[in-house]
């Protein structure tokens, strides 16, 4: 089965030879524990599948903020060695089902993949289906690929800046919701941030979709009714008037917000963005922006 860019592993197996397969697993290690993705990938991977390290493939040049999207001649280079061709499909997946491999999906579109897709319940679903699967060392690619760099305009329509978001909070457009894809707990400021030196809460104005609330048990997308009551929940209609013009998709660091933002650019065609350095560097705590929690009372205060 096919929607759009996102693929069932029924329609993955028998195209497996004429696509490239790209796992794309991070674990965020106070959830998911000290788990090692290069390890896992040794011990079980979809066949000819290449390994997307999300953290050594993110700016190399950031030193205080998780995977910032990388200049695109330098991430083309990283592809070009992992053998990969952006004029080639390509299908993504992880193996939670579906956390990180969205975050695989958005860098590798914005920076010029011709037909990238995401594999629906990923390796889980693969292994359920008792689908053959590789294991061990991966040998080097037989060929280097060809990633041409996008072009500098084209990267931005698809990020949003820190500056964006200040004149955002500032001025804030109901037409352009914030989304944040983090856990209601976390939203709200009743749990803290993984991340250390984080306030607790979240950008002033913004809305709570817990990328979560998209997706099945089973790590696979939800119905598109399904997918739509979950977005009017949170406060975006995805019909009539009140559609937004685009949306603005953040998390914790950017990874999750990808999986909104698959969810609405595949299913509902809404252009969505990701503010790249998101929750960790919104609410650092030397930076004293704004931050509202449930027990917040007064405005945010003027930047």
């Amino acid at each position: 089965m096919k929607r759009g860019a996102l693929v069932s592993v029924g329609w993955l197996a028998p195209r497996l030879p004429q696509l490239q397969v790209v796992d794309a697993t991070w674990f965020l290690a106070p959830v998911h524990g000290p788990r090692s993705p290069a390890d896992e990938f040794a011990q079980a991977r979809i066949p000819g599948s290449v390994r997307f390290d999300l953290d050594a493939l993110s700016d190399p040049a950031e030193k205080d903020l998780p995977h910032m999207l990388a200049p695109a001649d330098w991430f083309g280079a990283q592809m070009e060695a992992l053998g990969l061709f952006a004029s080639k499909p390509i299908v993504v997946y992880d193996r939670l089902g579906m956390f990180s491999a969205a975050r695989a999906w958005w860098n590798l579109k914005v920076m010029g993949a011709a037909d990238v897709m995401l594999l629906d319940g990923g390796l889980p679903a693969w292994l359920d289906k008792k689908l053959p699967f590789a294991s061990g060392p991966l040998a080097p690619p037989t060929a280097r690929g060809r990633w041409p760099a996008p072009p500098a305009h084209e990267v931005q329509k698809h990020v949003v800046s820190l500056q964006a978001m200040e004149a955002w909070v500032r001025a804030p457009d109901a037409k352009v919701p914030v989304i944040d894809a983090r856990s209601a707990a976390r939203f709200t400021g009743e749990t803290g941030e993984p991340r250390a030196g984080l306030q607790p809460g979240h950008v002033p104005h913004s809305l709570n979709l817990p990328f979560g609330a998209l997706l099945n048990a089973d790590g696979t997308f939800k119905s598109d009714d399904e997918l739509k009551a979950a977005f009017r929940a949170a406060g975006v209609s995805l019909d009539g008037p009140l559609r937004p013009q685009r949306a603005v998709c953040m998390c914790g660091s950017g990874t999750t917000a990808a999986v909104v933002a698959f969810a609405l650019h595949n299913f509902f065609h809404l252009h969505a963005q990701i503010y790249d350095g998101s929750y960790a560097q919104w609410a650092k705590a030397d930076a004293k922006r704004p931050v509202l929690t449930s027990t917040s009372s007064a405005p945010p205060a003027k930047m």
